[in-house]
């Protein structure tokens, strides 16, 4: 664990400032929740992830999204590589995904992107891809991950498939 330095007095209704640095590099936003642990002594905050707490189910979806269109599946929270089906798996997985991403994402609809325009998924990615099929998964208005598609097909041809998988795993997330 990483000490900051930082002390923070608790007031009177017990809450306490995360200090805006560690809210940006943590990216953390007004509304994002938090999971908190205690061991011992030590009380541990993390920003909840509504992906990774369906991890079993999305393997499922991956595996069989990978099967059925042979593409790379790339699917990530709000802040990390949740899940990577395909051949970049160990080093994708748990990478903070790129600001452009997060922007396309919060943008809340779907992108092809082809060619020259491929946005990089997280830092080291090498976008070896002729298309990426980007898609934002939304919960109750809320954007709480993404599902990419990676492919050397033509990624017009996949987006029916994304799509569905998007509805999906947007029904499956519960707020």
């Amino acid at each position: 664990m990483q000490n900051t330095g930082i002390v923070r007095r608790i007031d009177e209704l017990g809450r306490i400032v995360i200090p805006k640095e560690l809210r940006r590099s943590m990216r953390l936003h007004v509304g994002d929740e938090l999971e908190i642990a205690v061991e011992g002594e030590f009380m541990t905050m993390k920003k909840y992830s509504e992906m990774e707490a369906m991890r079993h189910i999305l393997e499922d979806i991956a595996t069989s999204l990978r099967e059925f269109t042979e593409a790379e599946v790339f699917i990530c929270d709000s802040n990390c590589v949740t899940l990577y089906e395909g051949k970049d798996k160990k080093k994708a997985e748990g990478q903070i995904i790129s600001d452009e991403l997060v922007k396309v994402l919060r943008a809340g609809q779907y992108k092809l992107k082809e060619g020259i325009e491929r946005i990089s998924l997280y830092e080291g990615d090498e976008m070896l891809w002729a298309s990426q099929i980007i898609a934002p998964v939304i919960s109750q208005g809320d954007v709480v991950g993404g599902l990419v598609l990676l492919t050397n097909h033509n990624g017009t041809s996949l987006v029916g498939y994304v799509n569905l998988c998007v509805k999906i795993l947007s029904g499956l997330c519960t707020k």
